[in-house]
Protein backbone atom coordinates (compact mmCIF):
# COMPACT_ATOMS: atom_id res chain seq x y z
CA UNK A 1 0.00 0.00 0.00
CA UNK A 2 1.52 3.26 -1.01
CA UNK A 3 0.55 6.86 -0.25
CA UNK A 4 -0.96 8.53 -3.23
CA UNK A 5 -0.03 12.39 -4.68
CA UNK A 6 -2.14 14.99 -3.80
CA UNK A 7 -3.46 16.40 -7.21
CA UNK A 8 -5.02 20.61 -6.53
CA UNK A 9 -8.13 21.25 -8.65
CA UNK A 10 -8.00 22.04 -12.55
CA UNK A 11 -11.71 22.20 -13.67
CA UNK A 12 -12.39 21.69 -17.65
CA UNK A 13 -9.85 21.52 -20.56
CA UNK A 14 -9.59 20.16 -23.86
CA UNK A 15 -7.07 17.89 -26.25
CA UNK A 16 -5.06 18.99 -28.41
CA UNK A 17 -5.99 18.44 -32.13
CA UNK A 18 -3.94 19.95 -34.98
CA UNK A 19 -6.60 21.95 -36.70
CA UNK A 20 -7.51 23.57 -33.53
CA UNK A 21 -4.39 24.86 -32.88
CA UNK A 22 -5.11 28.26 -33.77
CA UNK A 23 -8.25 28.02 -32.22
CA UNK A 24 -6.87 26.90 -28.77
CA UNK A 25 -4.07 29.94 -28.70
CA UNK A 26 -6.42 32.26 -28.97
CA UNK A 27 -8.83 30.85 -25.95
CA UNK A 28 -5.91 30.02 -23.63
CA UNK A 29 -6.88 32.23 -21.09
CA UNK A 30 -10.26 30.90 -21.11
CA UNK A 31 -8.84 26.87 -21.10
CA UNK A 32 -8.39 26.02 -17.55
CA UNK A 33 -6.21 22.65 -18.62
CA UNK A 34 -5.05 21.03 -21.51
CA UNK A 35 -3.91 17.45 -22.70
CA UNK A 36 -1.51 17.06 -25.40
CA UNK A 37 -0.25 13.60 -26.93
CA UNK A 38 3.52 13.55 -26.19
CA UNK A 39 3.79 11.36 -28.96
CA UNK A 40 2.76 14.06 -31.86
CA UNK A 41 5.74 16.22 -30.45
CA UNK A 42 8.22 13.66 -30.11
CA UNK A 43 11.41 14.59 -32.00
CA UNK A 44 11.29 18.53 -31.10
CA UNK A 45 8.06 18.47 -33.05
CA UNK A 46 5.53 22.06 -33.22
CA UNK A 47 8.34 23.43 -30.98
CA UNK A 48 6.09 27.04 -31.44
CA UNK A 49 2.89 25.47 -29.80
CA UNK A 50 4.98 24.06 -26.82
CA UNK A 51 6.33 27.79 -26.38
CA UNK A 52 2.95 29.07 -26.55
CA UNK A 53 1.25 26.61 -23.80
CA UNK A 54 4.12 27.33 -21.50
CA UNK A 55 4.24 31.20 -22.40
CA UNK A 56 0.03 30.98 -21.23
CA UNK A 57 1.34 28.42 -18.21
CA UNK A 58 -1.48 26.66 -18.73
CA UNK A 59 -1.43 23.44 -16.70
CA UNK A 60 -1.41 20.24 -19.07
CA UNK A 61 -1.71 16.53 -19.02
CA UNK A 62 0.63 14.85 -20.93
CA UNK A 63 -1.63 11.64 -22.09
CA UNK A 64 0.89 9.05 -23.71
CA UNK A 65 -0.72 6.90 -26.14
CA UNK A 66 2.41 4.11 -26.83
CA UNK A 67 4.35 3.16 -23.50
CA UNK A 68 3.19 -0.46 -23.26
CA UNK A 69 3.26 -0.76 -19.74
CA UNK A 70 0.96 -3.52 -19.84
CA UNK A 71 3.23 -5.68 -21.75
CA UNK A 72 5.37 -8.37 -19.85
CA UNK A 73 8.90 -6.93 -21.29
CA UNK A 74 11.08 -4.58 -20.37
CA UNK A 75 10.29 -1.03 -19.96
CA UNK A 76 10.46 1.30 -22.63
CA UNK A 77 13.03 3.62 -21.40
CA UNK A 78 13.41 6.02 -24.46
CA UNK A 79 10.17 6.30 -25.08
CA UNK A 80 9.33 7.45 -21.65
CA UNK A 81 12.49 9.64 -21.91
CA UNK A 82 10.77 10.92 -25.17
CA UNK A 83 7.65 11.82 -22.90
CA UNK A 84 9.66 13.45 -20.21
CA UNK A 85 11.37 15.76 -22.81
CA UNK A 86 7.79 16.41 -24.25
CA UNK A 87 6.42 17.45 -20.73
CA UNK A 88 9.69 18.88 -19.50
CA UNK A 89 8.64 22.03 -21.97
CA UNK A 90 5.09 22.84 -20.50
CA UNK A 91 3.57 23.10 -17.46
CA UNK A 92 2.96 19.90 -16.84
CA UNK A 93 0.67 18.80 -14.18
CA UNK A 94 0.58 14.63 -14.83
CA UNK A 95 1.74 12.13 -16.87
CA UNK A 96 -0.35 9.37 -18.07
CA UNK A 97 -0.84 6.60 -20.48
CA UNK A 98 -3.11 3.44 -21.61
CA UNK A 99 -3.58 0.31 -19.18
CA UNK A 100 -2.69 -1.99 -22.31
CA UNK A 101 -0.31 -3.03 -24.16
CA UNK A 102 0.82 -1.45 -28.09
CA UNK A 103 3.69 -3.50 -28.14
CA UNK A 104 4.84 -7.49 -28.09
CA UNK A 105 8.32 -8.69 -29.11
CA UNK A 106 9.45 -5.82 -30.50
CA UNK A 107 6.57 -5.45 -33.12
CA UNK A 108 4.11 -2.22 -32.43
CA UNK A 109 0.33 -3.09 -32.90
CA UNK A 110 -0.68 0.58 -33.47
CA UNK A 111 -3.99 0.05 -31.20
CA UNK A 112 -4.67 -0.17 -27.80
CA UNK A 113 -4.88 -4.01 -27.33
CA UNK A 114 -6.33 -5.16 -24.04
CA UNK A 115 -5.06 -7.08 -21.12
CA UNK A 116 -6.16 -10.42 -19.44
CA UNK A 117 -7.09 -9.76 -16.02
CA UNK A 118 -5.37 -11.95 -14.25
CA UNK A 119 -2.97 -11.88 -11.04
CA UNK A 120 0.13 -12.74 -13.37
CA UNK A 121 -1.00 -9.51 -15.80
CA UNK A 122 -1.64 -7.12 -12.98
CA UNK A 123 2.27 -8.24 -11.05
CA UNK A 124 3.72 -7.16 -15.01
CA UNK A 125 1.75 -3.89 -14.87
CA UNK A 126 2.47 -3.03 -10.79
CA UNK A 127 6.13 -3.44 -11.86
CA UNK A 128 6.02 -1.47 -14.37
CA UNK A 129 4.05 1.53 -12.84
CA UNK A 130 6.37 1.48 -9.76
CA UNK A 131 9.80 1.95 -12.52
CA UNK A 132 7.43 4.62 -14.19
CA UNK A 133 6.51 6.45 -11.20
CA UNK A 134 10.21 6.21 -9.34
CA UNK A 135 11.49 8.29 -12.21
CA UNK A 136 8.52 10.68 -12.24
CA UNK A 137 8.46 14.01 -9.62
CA UNK A 138 4.53 14.25 -10.72
CA UNK A 139 1.34 11.90 -10.63
CA UNK A 140 1.37 9.43 -12.99
CA UNK A 141 -2.50 7.99 -14.09
CA UNK A 142 -3.43 5.15 -15.76
CA UNK A 143 -6.75 5.06 -18.29
CA UNK A 144 -9.27 2.10 -18.53
CA UNK A 145 -9.60 1.40 -22.39
CA UNK A 146 -11.85 0.51 -24.41
CA UNK A 147 -11.95 -3.37 -25.12
CA UNK A 148 -11.92 -4.49 -28.78
CA UNK A 149 -12.43 -7.79 -27.16
CA UNK A 150 -12.51 -9.48 -23.73
CA UNK A 151 -9.94 -12.31 -22.80
CA UNK A 152 -12.63 -15.00 -21.52
CA UNK A 153 -12.30 -17.07 -18.08
CA UNK A 154 -10.00 -14.88 -16.68
CA UNK A 155 -9.41 -14.18 -12.94
CA UNK A 156 -10.78 -11.11 -11.65
CA UNK A 157 -13.10 -8.53 -13.51
CA UNK A 158 -11.98 -5.45 -14.90
CA UNK A 159 -12.83 -3.46 -11.96
CA UNK A 160 -10.84 -5.81 -9.18
CA UNK A 161 -8.42 -5.52 -12.06
CA UNK A 162 -7.96 -1.58 -12.29
CA UNK A 163 -8.38 -0.85 -8.37
CA UNK A 164 -5.77 -3.78 -7.41
CA UNK A 165 -3.26 -1.55 -9.06
CA UNK A 166 -4.37 1.89 -7.84
CA UNK A 167 -3.99 0.38 -4.59
CA UNK A 168 -0.83 -1.61 -4.83
CA UNK A 169 1.28 1.42 -7.23
CA UNK A 170 -0.66 4.44 -5.05
CA UNK A 171 -1.10 5.66 -8.77
CA UNK A 172 -4.02 7.90 -10.20
CA UNK A 173 -7.23 6.75 -12.18
CA UNK A 174 -7.87 8.21 -15.42
CA UNK A 175 -11.00 7.63 -15.70
CA UNK A 176 -12.68 7.62 -19.40
CA UNK A 177 -16.64 7.62 -19.18
CA UNK A 178 -17.10 6.72 -23.10
CA UNK A 179 -15.11 4.00 -22.83
CA UNK A 180 -16.71 2.42 -20.17
CA UNK A 181 -20.09 3.56 -22.24
CA UNK A 182 -18.95 1.93 -25.17
CA UNK A 183 -17.60 -0.61 -23.40
CA UNK A 184 -21.02 -1.66 -21.83
CA UNK A 185 -22.87 -1.03 -25.49
CA UNK A 186 -20.47 -3.64 -26.83
CA UNK A 187 -20.50 -6.10 -23.99
CA UNK A 188 -23.91 -6.03 -22.38
CA UNK A 189 -23.46 -4.39 -19.01
CA UNK A 190 -24.01 -1.70 -16.89
CA UNK A 191 -21.80 1.16 -16.95
CA UNK A 192 -23.19 2.71 -14.15
CA UNK A 193 -22.49 -0.34 -12.13
CA UNK A 194 -19.23 -0.42 -13.68
CA UNK A 195 -18.44 3.25 -11.63
CA UNK A 196 -19.90 1.57 -8.26
CA UNK A 197 -17.46 -0.84 -8.57
CA UNK A 198 -14.05 1.38 -9.08
CA UNK A 199 -12.03 3.09 -6.82
CA UNK A 200 -13.43 6.45 -7.32
CA UNK A 201 -11.28 8.17 -4.49
CA UNK A 202 -8.42 6.99 -7.15
CA UNK A 203 -9.97 9.22 -9.67
CA UNK A 204 -7.94 12.88 -10.72
CA UNK A 205 -9.22 12.47 -14.17
CA UNK A 206 -12.06 11.97 -16.57
CA UNK A 207 -12.44 11.89 -20.13
CA UNK A 208 -15.45 12.74 -22.38
CA UNK A 209 -15.64 12.40 -25.74
CA UNK A 210 -18.36 10.48 -28.14
CA UNK A 211 -18.13 7.65 -30.98
CA UNK A 212 -19.87 6.63 -34.25
CA UNK A 213 -21.00 2.62 -34.96
CA UNK A 214 -19.50 1.27 -37.50
CA UNK A 215 -21.10 -1.34 -40.17
CA UNK A 216 -21.22 -4.59 -37.88
CA UNK A 217 -22.98 -2.03 -35.41
CA UNK A 218 -20.42 -2.02 -32.68
CA UNK A 219 -20.21 1.10 -31.13
CA UNK A 220 -15.92 2.94 -32.07
CA UNK A 221 -14.53 5.35 -29.33
CA UNK A 222 -13.51 7.35 -32.35
CA UNK A 223 -13.40 10.69 -30.78
CA UNK A 224 -15.43 12.20 -33.75
CA UNK A 225 -18.58 13.37 -31.94
CA UNK A 226 -20.12 15.31 -28.91
CA UNK A 227 -20.08 13.59 -25.78
CA UNK A 228 -23.75 11.94 -25.59
CA UNK A 229 -26.19 12.08 -23.51
CA UNK A 230 -25.30 8.61 -21.57
CA UNK A 231 -21.95 9.69 -20.42
CA UNK A 232 -22.76 13.23 -19.59
CA UNK A 233 -25.34 10.96 -16.88
CA UNK A 234 -22.34 8.93 -15.99
CA UNK A 235 -20.29 12.03 -15.95
CA UNK A 236 -22.86 13.66 -13.22
CA UNK A 237 -23.28 10.13 -11.65
CA UNK A 238 -19.36 10.33 -10.76
CA UNK A 239 -19.63 14.22 -9.79
CA UNK A 240 -21.93 13.65 -6.92
CA UNK A 241 -19.36 11.40 -5.59
CA UNK A 242 -16.08 13.29 -6.17
CA UNK A 243 -14.55 16.38 -7.46
CA UNK A 244 -12.18 15.41 -10.71
CA UNK A 245 -9.34 17.08 -10.32
CA UNK A 246 -8.83 17.34 -14.18
CA UNK A 247 -11.72 16.98 -16.85
CA UNK A 248 -10.92 16.84 -20.60
CA UNK A 249 -12.74 16.56 -23.65
CA UNK A 250 -11.43 14.66 -26.27
CA UNK A 251 -12.84 15.81 -29.68
CA UNK A 252 -9.59 15.31 -32.12
CA UNK A 253 -10.99 13.28 -35.21
CA UNK A 254 -13.97 15.52 -37.37
CA UNK A 255 -13.42 18.28 -34.52
CA UNK A 256 -15.91 21.02 -34.67
CA UNK A 257 -14.87 25.20 -34.44
CA UNK A 258 -13.20 26.00 -31.54
CA UNK A 259 -16.55 27.36 -30.78
CA UNK A 260 -18.31 24.48 -30.53
CA UNK A 261 -15.91 22.60 -28.56
CA UNK A 262 -15.91 24.94 -26.23
CA UNK A 263 -19.34 24.39 -25.80
CA UNK A 264 -18.76 20.87 -24.76
CA UNK A 265 -16.60 22.27 -22.11
CA UNK A 266 -19.18 24.68 -21.01
CA UNK A 267 -21.23 21.84 -20.64
CA UNK A 268 -18.96 19.86 -18.14
CA UNK A 269 -18.43 23.33 -16.13
CA UNK A 270 -22.02 23.56 -16.04
CA UNK A 271 -22.00 19.84 -13.78
CA UNK A 272 -18.35 20.21 -12.33
CA UNK A 273 -17.99 23.93 -11.02
CA UNK A 274 -21.44 23.64 -8.34
CA UNK A 275 -19.72 20.42 -6.41
CA UNK A 276 -16.15 21.93 -7.08
CA UNK A 277 -16.87 25.52 -5.14
CA UNK A 278 -19.08 23.56 -2.63
CA UNK A 279 -16.27 20.91 -1.80
CA UNK A 280 -13.15 22.48 0.91
CA UNK A 281 -11.36 19.55 -0.58
CA UNK A 282 -11.73 17.46 -3.54
CA UNK A 283 -11.92 13.51 -2.56
CA UNK A 284 -9.78 13.11 -5.86
CA UNK A 285 -6.83 15.08 -4.49
CA UNK A 286 -4.54 11.97 -3.09
CA UNK A 287 -5.34 9.94 -0.41
CA UNK A 288 -3.59 7.37 2.01
CA UNK A 289 -3.41 3.69 1.15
Amino acid sequence: MKLRQRHPFYGVGVEWTESLEEGFVQNFDKISCFELIPENFFRNRRPAFLKKLREFNVPVMVHGVELSFGSDEPLKQSHLDEMLRVADQVNTINISDHLCLTEANGVEICQLTPLPWTQEACDVVCRKIDQIQSQLKLPFLIENITNRFVIPNTELSETEFINQILRRTGCHFLLDLNNIHTNGINFGFDPFQWIEEIDLEAVAGIHLAGGVYDDEGTLIDSHSRAVPPRVWDLYRAVCSRITPACTIVEWTDDPPTIEGLMNEVEKAQAILEPKAQNSQQPLSTGVAL
